[in-house]
């Protein structure tokens, strides 16, 4: 209980010393997830008659079929945490990083990140790895998602090159420039992180190269590719109108899911990751029907991950003979 506290404090004393700041932002959490539940209820109440089509052939095998998918997105996220902890200094036992990082992921739907934050802290610390290691591997883990996700969704362009525009195609070479900039910038990410745990007195290892950053950056492309085939299955089960549109399913969970990672370090973007998914659907289907597959789309990654964390808690637990 000590332990959680101290990290606690050091987590949010930088926060409490504005608390206007930390107020402005619960008020605009409050207004993007009501703005979020508007737009989703009034998309499905103006096309609630052509929904009701779908519902009456709704394939529930498809639906179970995602779930049971689950692990395509999941597993190279956690190949990739591996790698990170492995390349920063911290655990290298790849059962221990399976177990941690699924443990971790079942306080993620409790409002305000500041608990999925600490579960892992305390959770590496109890390995010997520092409080600064853990928190620096996690901003890595961020960055290289965000960049990765809009790199898929610059694929996705590109390979549905007769629905593509001008503006389309510069978003594309932005999001591609932007993930070789990282990988060049790696010493200044580098530089940044640990001026940054040193100022919120937790030090610890910061080290990454720029070839382990274009490593990882692959293994979590296969985590946004997994999780759009994942969400392809699921759109089958809903709507014939998305058959074989497997790249822009892909592409549109991608960016759907850098928007609200980045979205979620200013605030707590609950419903943007819906509503940007719906958006990216709605081109390509009734503003309606991608709603209601972007919802079913959280139910099922709520679900999914609470489920599949604890299998592979369980499998990284059992010890072999």
């Amino acid at each position: 209980m000590n332990a959680m506290k101290g990290v606690l404090d050091t987590l949010a004393g930088q926060e409490g010393k504005a608390g206007r700041g930390r107020r402005a932002r619960m008020v605009a959490s409050a207004l993007m997830l009501a703005a979020s539940l508007f737009f989703m209820a009034y998309a499905v109440y103006a096309g609630w008659d052509a929904l009701q089509a779908h519902f009456q052939h709704l394939n529930y095998r498809l639906l179970a079929a995602a779930l049971l998918m689950y692990p395509l997105g999941f597993v190279p996220v956690l190949w990739g945490w591996h790698a990170i902890m492995g390349r920063m200094g911290g655990c290298r036992d790849i059962r221990t990083n399976v177990r941690l990082y699924s443990l971790s992921c079942l306080p993620k739907r409790i409002p305000g990140s500041i608990w999925h934050i600490t579960s892992r802290l305390l959770l590496y610390r109890e390995c010997q790895v520092s409080y600064g290691t853990t928190l620096a591997a996690m901003a890595i883990e961020t960055i290289l998602l965000v960049l990765s996700g809009l790199s898929i969704y610059a694929l996705s362009l590109l390979l549905t090159p007769a629905e593509l525009n001008p503006k389309l195609r510069e978003a594309a070479a932005v999001a591609v420039a932007l993930t070789l900039a990282a990988v060049v910038c790696t010493p200044v990410l580098n530089r940044g992180l640990r001026w940054l745990l040193t100022h919120l007195g937790m030090p610890g290892t910061v080290e990454i190269r720029p070839g382990q950053v274009l490593q990882i950056l692959g293994i979590f492309g296969l985590a946004w590719v997994g999780g759009g085939l994942v969400l392809y299955v699921l759109t089958a089960g809903v709507t014939p109108s998305l058959a074989g549109q497997a790249p822009i399913l892909v592409g549109a969970w991608g960016a759907a899911g850098a928007v609200s990672l980045m979205a979620g370090l200013l605030v707590h973007g609950m419903g943007l990751r819906e509503i940007t998914l719906a958006v990216l659907l709605s081109a390509h289907a009734p503003l309606s029907v991608a709603v209601v597959v972007s919802i079913l789309f959280r139910l099922l990654l709520t679900v999914g991950e609470l489920i599949w964390a604890l299998i592979f808690v369980g499998l990284a637990t059992v010890h072999p003979d």
